[in-house]
């Protein structure tokens, strides 16, 4: 998973914003079998264990940000403040803009407007 620091709980649910509660509920639970901390068998990796059980440390750092996902997500009223949070957000990000500005494309462009 990327930085979770970042993450909405949309992405941190694998979800679109759009998602129905069904959804959302149905990503939470995948979630939880996935970075649940206690779905590991070995805590430390040995002969006994295998690749995805060394993982464990990870899960236990992502399973508390899907908890508050969902703790978030599943309620109407908590997920639209949380929506308008996240719309405020995006119009505060700035914008990208070239910095430099090529005059001649300028002119050409509104030459080739003016032909239509």
């Amino acid at each position: 998973m990327e930085r979770t620091s970042s993450l909405t709980h949309y992405q941190i649910l694998s979800v679109n914003p759009s998602a129905t509660p069904e959804q959302i509920k149905q990503a939470y639970h995948a979630a939880v079998l996935r970075y649940h901390p206690d779905k590991a068998a070995c805590s430390m990796p040995t002969s006994t264990c295998g690749p995805h059980d060394q993982t464990r440390g990870e899960n236990a750092d992502i399973f508390p940000l899907v908890q508050r996902a969902w703790e978030v997500l599943r309620d109407a009223s908590q997920r639209a403040a949380y929506d308008s949070v996240l719309s405020l957000r995006e119009m505060q990000t700035p914008l990208a803009y070239q910095d430099e500005l090529d005059l001649d494309e300028m002119d050409l462009q509104e030459q080739e407007a003016g032909r239509c």
